[in-house]
């Protein structure tokens, strides 16, 4: 079921790029890629976070309808926050105003992603519901995409169509929530909002970050090349993203696993980390592999000939796809999963800034290309910052252990 959750998109982004063309796909996709900086502050790391709460405390079921409630709370309050900014943006800033109703209809995702309570069904380890509600909403709007979007001039249909499939889903695992596991809400104080956040804080930065270094490729391309450039661009690295998303339902469901074992011991969810580590690189390896001796054959199948042309940014995306599989390894499976945020806080903010910087010198003279190198050098260097800090510690310990 999994492989159908992120095989659908491998059907609906070629025929997106055909039927709306490659600048009206270009649009679709800035305002998709604008839209995820206000899903990941309504996130505020909550995936992470409240996943662990709830897979430690588990069996309280008093606990559990406590961080859900504050979870909710917390999440409604930052998508009002976030819906008067982009309210903002398209009133005053030209470039959002010229495809203010694409964005307005795009805002529906930011509150689908609210609703849905990832976090809840990840910490209970019940994956299942994640994966039957996921896929049927991608079913859906699979179909209707394929039936109602017919010429260019349908990529804010599209965008809604594409928007539904994050609400629909939202909805439904409300009704689970009450119905099924009798979680209902209670009341929550100024102090449990505000140690939530806190508790917070150091996953948020790091994930908005790391959205910014995802996502800002796409949107900084939109604000400096044409919406073409935009549309190629987009069309490949959704085909990466695409890979990558097979590998998110075995690293979430490690995660809570992984936190599980390092609370009964530091060398028991280390020993996990490495055994899973292995076998997951290993597969990622070969899959990037394949996908750069075919990656021409790839594009010119999904897209044509022209996209065809931009092999070499697929080809170079892939490397970053193997160092980012590394790093969800070492940076979320051992140092989030045993309570060491900081240190990743810390080496995602370096390697963030690196990957910024790098984002507004190269885009300009290099475009697309510069982008890619871009978030290449700042991936590499997350995976060197972390493995400095884990290194440096363990000399501190030998040293006072002497």
């Amino acid at each position: 079921m999994k492989f159908f959750e992120y095989a659908l998109p491998l059907l609906t982004i070629p025929y997106l790029v055909r039927t709306l063309g490659i600048g009206n796909f270009g649009v679709y996709s800035f305002a998709t890629a604008f839209m995820s900086y206000f899903v990941v502050i309504t996130n505020y790391g909550f995936d992470l976070t409240a996943t662990r709460d709830i897979s430690i405390n588990r069996s309280n079921k008093e606990y559990i309808q406590k961080v859900v409630s504050t979870v909710y709370t917390i999440k409604i309050l930052l998508a009002f926050i976030c819906f008067l900014l982009l309210l903002v943006l398209i009133t005053f800033v030209p470039k959002f105003n010229h495809e203010f109703n694409a964005y307005l209809i795009t805002f529906i995702l930011v509150i689908g992603n609210v609703l849905f309570p990832v976090w809840f069904f990840q910490g209970i380890e019940n994956m299942k519901y994640i994966t039957f509600l996921n896929i049927t909403a991608k079913l859906i709007v699979t179909l209707s995409i394929f039936i109602l979007v017919n010429d260019r001039n349908d990529y804010v249909l599209a965008l809604f169509i594409n928007s539904f499939s994050y609400l629909l889903p939202g909805i439904m695992a409300i009704f689970i929530l009450y119905f099924k596991y009798k979680i209902k809400w209670t009341s929550v104080n100024k102090n449990d909002i505000l140690k939530m956040i806190n508790e917070g804080w150091n996953i948020f930065v790091s994930t908005f970050l790391g959205n910014i270094v995802a996502s800002s490729g796409t949107f900084i391309l939109g604000l400096t090349s044409s919406n073409s450039a935009v549309g190629i661009y987009s069309s490949i690295e959704k085909i990466v993203r695409a890979v990558i998303g097979l590998f998110t339902p075995i690293t979430q469901a490690l995660f809570p696993y992984i936190s599980a074992k390092f609370a009964q011991g530091y060398n028991l969810g280390l020993t996990i980390v490495k055994k899973a580590g292995k076998v997951i690189m290993l597969t990622a390896v070969l899959i990037g592999i394949l996908i750069i001796l075919l990656s021409q054959f790839i594009l010119k199948i999904l897209y044509g000939a022209k996209v065809a042309e931009y092999s070499l940014v697929m080809q170079i995306l892939v490397v970053w796809l193997i160092i980012s599989v590394l790093n969800n390894i070492i940076g979320y499976q051992y140092l989030i999963a045993s309570e060491q945020e900081k240190k990743y806080t810390n080496s995602f903010l370096l390697a963030g800034s690196i990957t910024i910087f790098l984002y507004l010198v190269l885009s300009v003279p290099f475009s697309m290309y510069g982008i890619i190198f871009a978030m290449l050098i700042g991936e590499l260097s997350l995976t060197i910052f972390m493995l400095f800090s884990i290194r440096r510690d363990k000399l501190l310990l030998s040293k006072r252990g002497s």
